[in-house]
């Protein structure tokens, strides 16, 4: 019995853990858009065209959309211990590893942008390892 009471909490303490990553990035994700939105001048460094904001700012809806609100449903469905969680979590991660990809060689062709790779980088690389996890997880 006491073995199985650990197994619980063990499995309890990882959901906590993995929700709360998919919790921490949506709510960074809100804060990143809020901050350039609110700030300009912020911008300088995220700035993927410098002259056009529009192409940095075409990355918000499917942020909005996949990143931010995808991370909120993630971490629920993680918490409730849904069986989807796992399949939403690499839906979400491979959206961040695809903006990240495209980023990544936008800097590479145009050296615009360093700061936005420089942010979805580890993103892209920790959205993935969790979401796997969680994806073992929810089989």
């Amino acid at each position: 019995m006491v073995v199985a009471s650990v197994a619980v909490v063990d499995d309890l303490t990882v959901r906590r853990t993995y929700a709360g990553y998919f919790l921490v990035q949506g709510l960074a994700g809100s804060g990143f858009w809020i901050l350039l939105w609110s700030r300009p001048g912020v911008r300088g460094g995220f700035e993927m065209l410098e002259t056009e904001r529009a192409v940095t700012s075409s990355f918000l809806l499917a942020d909005l959309v996949l990143g931010i609100v995808g991370s909120f449903v993630v971490a629920g469905g993680v918490l409730a211990g849904r069986r989807w969680s796992g399949g939403s979590a690499l839906f979400v991660a491979g959206g961040i590893v695809y903006a990240t990809l495209y980023i990544l060689f936008w800097v590479a062709a145009t050296g615009d942008g360093p700061m936005m790779l420089g942010i979805m980088a580890p993103t892209a690389l920790m959205s993935t390892y969790v979401a796997v996890q969680i994806h073992r997880l929810s089989r």
